[in-house]
């Protein structure tokens, strides 16, 4: 089984939205280092909960509109044919 998990650049490309939008947020992160199950271990940026408004605007508006198909077609190109019907685009 397959497990698609969020990009690091999800992450960064959140920090930039946050700027780019002028959002409160932006800057006041706290960092911790998030294990994979693979064991890699990387520095992530945590953000107040009341952020999260702002992070499903931007997966929903930003990142799926954007990255979402490149990022899937190298990970799990059978998916593909699933986006439409996933993301409210068809079927």
């Amino acid at each position: 089984m397959k497990i698609l998990v969020p990009h690091i650049s999800v992450g960064r490309g959140f920090r930039i939205y946050l700027k780019s939008t002028g959002s409160n947020f932006y800057g006041t992160h706290k960092t911790y280092l998030h294990p994979f199950p693979d064991g890699r271990v990387v520095d992530a940026n945590m953000y107040h909960i009341d952020a999260l408004p702002d992070f499903i605007k931007y997966i929903h508006e930003k990142w799926i509109a954007e990255n979402a198909e490149k990022y899937i077609k190298v990970r799990d190109p059978i998916a593909l044919d699933y986006l439409p019907k996933l993301f409210g685009k068809g079927g």
